[in-house]
């Protein structure tokens, strides 16, 4: 899994209002990046068809310009690791780093 929760969120805010995503279009989206890549599998989770999924995607791609979603989701993750707002793989967040060592049990 790429991402996930409150990261994905974090990610999705500042493009899905620039692109005028719709609610379930964000949704759709946000699955993609958790590594929910295939119609099925965002069909399943969301309780919709794999037809109203191929709706949703083709509206997004028209809406950002992406040529797919896979391309998507890497512009997604790229934009946020050149912003700081996801931490590249091995990296800790810089409150993280920052946080005092936990001392229980240290006696």
């Amino acid at each position: 899994m790429l991402a996930c929760g409150h990261r994905v969120e974090v990610i999705l805010r500042p493009f899905s209002s620039r692109a005028g995503l719709s609610a379930r279009e964000r949704d759709v989206v946000s699955l993609a990046v958790a590594g929910n890549w295939s119609r099925g599998q965002i069909a399943a989770k969301l309780r919709i068809s794999e037809r109203t999924v191929k709706f949703h995607v083709s509206s997004i791609l028209r809406k950002t310009g992406a040529p797919n979603l896979p391309r998507l989701v890497w512009r997604l993750l790229r934009d946020a690791l050149a912003s700081g707002t996801l931490d590249a793989p091995g990296q800790q967040a810089p409150e993280a780093a920052s946080a005092p060592a936990d001392r229980t049990g240290a006696d």
